[in-house]
C-alpha cells in the first residue's frame, strides 16, 4: 500500500457525506407502496447501510497500524455507544408510556408482558427501540472482536476468504424482518466490513483497476439498477450486489470531486453524518405528526412531497447536530456522536 497512514482520506470522507443521505431517505416511507416512484427510489437507498459498514472496516484497517484494542474500546464506547444510550433515552422512555415498539413485537410477541428492566435489556440488546438503532449493537460485535480483524488484517491469506464471506451475506440477506436479529446481522455485515478492509489495504491497486475498468463496472451497476426496479424473490440478494459494485463507482467519483462548494457540503454531512444517523428519525416523527395534521397522511404521498420531507429532515437535523456541536463544543461527541 503506498499511500502514507496520515494521508487526508478525501473520497471515503466524503463517502460518509453520501452515505447518510442516502439512510435518511431510506426511512422515509411512501404512502403508496406499489408505485413506481416508490421501486425506483429503494433501488437507490435499501440497504444504504452496507456503505456505512464498508467505511467503519476502512477505516480500521487505515488505522490498525496504531491499534491498542483498551484504547479503541474506550474511543468507541465514548463516540458511539455512550450516545447510544443517551439518544436511546426518549425512545425508551416512549415505550414506557406508549407500550412495545411494533419491532420488538415481530421478535418477542409477550414483550410487553416482561419486567421493565427485561425490556430495558432487549431494546438495547437489538436497538427495536426505534428503528435506525439496530446498527449500534450489531457494530458493537465489531468493536468487541477488533483483535480478530487485526489479526485477520495482519494475515493478508487471510483476505482469499473474502468472496467466500459475500457468498455467506447472500445466503444471510437483511430485510424489515429481520434487521432487528443482531447477530444475523452480523454474519450479513461481516463481508462488507473486511471488504472495507481490503480495500483500505490495497488502496492504489483497486484505484488503478476502477479507473481502468470504470465504463464497465458503471455499466455493470446500471444493470443491476435495472434489474431492482422490479419485486422478484431475491430482490433483497440483487441490492445487496449492486450496493457492493456501487461503493468502487462511488469512490472513484469522490475522489475526483471538484469545485470547493461540492466538497464543502460532502465534507460537512460527513462531520455531523453519525449525528444526523442518531437524531434524524426524531425529526422524521415529528415531521409526521405536523404532516399528518396539514395533509392528514403521515406519509409522503407523491414524489414531490417526499423529496420535500427528504429536504426538511436532512436540514434540521443538520442545524441540529451544529446547535449541540456549538454549545458542547468537543463533549457533542458524547452526546450525538459528532
Amino acid at each position: 500500500m503506498d499511500q502514507t497512514k496520515n494521508d487526508f482520506l478525501g473520497g471515503i470522507h466524503y463517502f460518509r457525506g453520501i452515505a447518510i443521505l442516502l439512510i435518511v431517505s431510506s426511512h422515509l416511507l411512501y404512502a403508496d407502496l406499489e408505485s413506481n416512484f416508490y421501486f425506483f427510489t429503494s433501488a437507490v437507498y435499501l440497504n444504504s447501510t452496507i456503505f456505512y459498514v464498508f467505511i467503519s472496516g476502512y477505516l480500521f484497517q487505515h488505522l490498525a497500524y496504531k491499534f491498542d484494542y483498551k484504547k479503541y474500546l474506550k474511543r468507541k464506547w465514548l463516540n458511539v455507544m455512550l450516545p447510544y444510550l443517551i439518544v436511546s433515552i426518549p425512545a425508551l422512555t416512549l415505550r414506557w408510556y406508549s407500550g412495545p415498539s411494533y419491532l420488538a413485537l415481530q421478535s418477542w410477541p409477550d414483550i410487553g408482558e416482561s419486567n421493565a428492566w427485561c425490556q430495558l435489556a432487549f431494546y438495547l440488546a437489538t436497538g427495536s427501540h426505534l428503528l435506525p438503532l439496530w446498527y449500534l449493537p450489531m457494530i458493537a460485535i465489531f468493536f468487541v472482536l477488533g483483535p480478530i480483524f487485526k489479526l485477520w488484517d495482519d494475515s493478508p491469506r487471510m483476505y482469499w476468504l473474502l468472496p467466500l464471506l459475500l457468498v455467506v451475506s447472500l445466503l444471510f440477506p437483511r430485510n424489515l424482518e429481520n434487521m432487528n436479529d443482531i447477530p444475523r446481522m452480523f454474519v450479513h455485515f461481516a463481508s462488507i466490513y473486511v471488504l472495507g478492509m481490503w480495500y483500505s489495504r490495497n488502496l492504489e491497486m483497486v484505484r488503478q483497476w476502477v479507473s481502468k475498468y470504470i465504463v464497465v463496472v458503471s455499466l455493470g451497476l446500471l444493470v443491476l439498477f435495472v434489474f431492482c426496479l422490479y419485486e422478484f424473490p431475491w430482490r433483497h440478494q440483487f441490492i445487496f450486489v449492486q450496493k457492493v459494485v456501487a461503493i468502487p463507482v462511488l469512490m472513484h467519483f469522490l475522489d475526483r470531486i471538484k469545485g470547493s462548494f461540492w466538497k464543502d457540503l460532502c465534507s460537512r454531512l460527513a462531520e455531523t453524518s453519525f449525528g444526523i444517523y442518531f437524531i434524524h428519525f426524531y425529526v422524521i416523527l415529528g415531521v409526521r405528526v405536523i404532516m399528518n395534521r396539514i395533509l392528514h397522511s403521515e406519509y409522503p404521498r407523491f414524489w414531490y412531497e417526499w423529496l420535500i420531507e427528504w429536504g426538511v429532515v436532512v436540514i434540521i437535523s443538520y442545524v441540529f447536530v451544529m446547535i449541540v456541536k456549538m454549545i458542547f463544543k468537543n463533549k457533542s461527541r458524547y452526546l450525538i456522536g459528532s
